[in-house]
């Protein structure tokens, strides 16, 4: 046992060595929301539990969402190529060392900074309620948006009641994208689901589906009556 815990000591000390400003380094295990890994060297807070994995694709959502900025900002502070920086985003691409470097540039911080493991505030409780009457409507081209729990600030999602005007898909100049995941909830009507990857989707009322904003897409009214649907999108 003996033999073994000095071992077991010599491995751990062997994945630290010495940064040239006096800082340690350590290779950081740098997880993205697919479940898509990669070993890398960063700076780390040797404070931190070792072996606790780094979401960065969440790290940097909130990093560009405390400075408000967009992905096309982030790119030219950065210089990296926007479609990069979603990739990471979306936890589909794991970054070199240098590129780490250019996103804590992009960001105005130091790299140990960046790679700070996010904290979220504790639960508070709060809450908001909407009623019918209260809630104003947005007309867009195509559809009618009636925005849910408005007053409520930093919100992680987006919730509407979601109106489709549109009845053929030639109404729509060209499709729908975003940088968001979005889900619909079918209430009333007939719903059809256009986008520029799968065949047209028919749904009725207590059907649902989720889908990549990115991804082009339409929605449309079937049938006689107006859709209406319940519409959640996260924060872009």
């Amino acid at each position: 046992m003996k033999n073994a815990s000095k071992r077991a000591g010599a491995e751990s000390a062997s994945q630290w060595k010495p940064a040239a400003d006096g800082e340690s380094k350590k290779i950081v295990r740098l997880t993205g929301e697919r479940g898509e890994s990669s070993l890398m060297t960063g700076l780390y807070d040797q404070q931190k539990a070792p072996g606790k994995a780094f979401d960065l694709s969440a790290r940097l959502r909130s990093l560009r969402k405390q400075h408000s900025i967009t992905l096309e900002e982030l790119a030219r502070r950065s210089g990296l190529v926007r479609s990069t920086l979603s990739k990471m985003e979306n936890g589909r691409m794991s970054p070199t060392f240098e590129v780490l470097l250019k996103l804590a540039s992009g960001f105005g911080m130091e790299l140990a900074e960046l790679l700070k493991p996010q904290a979220f505030p504790a639960p508070t409780g709060r809450f908001a309620v909407t009623e019918g009457a209260d809630a104003d409507q947005i007309e867009y081209p195509n559809y009618i948006l009636v925005p849910h729990a408005s007053n409520l600030k930093s919100k992680r999602m987006l919730p509407f009641i979601s109106r489709m005007t549109a009845r053929s898909l030639e109404e729509f100049d060209d499709w729908n994208r975003h940088e968001t995941e979005d889900f619909m909830l079918v209430l009333s009507g007939q719903m059809i689901f256009y986008s520029d990857t799968y065949e047209p989707i028919v749904l009725n009322p207590g059907d649902s589906i989720y889908f990549d904003g990115r991804m082009g897409h339409a929605c449309i009214s079937g049938g006689d009556t107006i859709c209406e649907a319940v519409y959640v999108c996260t924060q872009e």
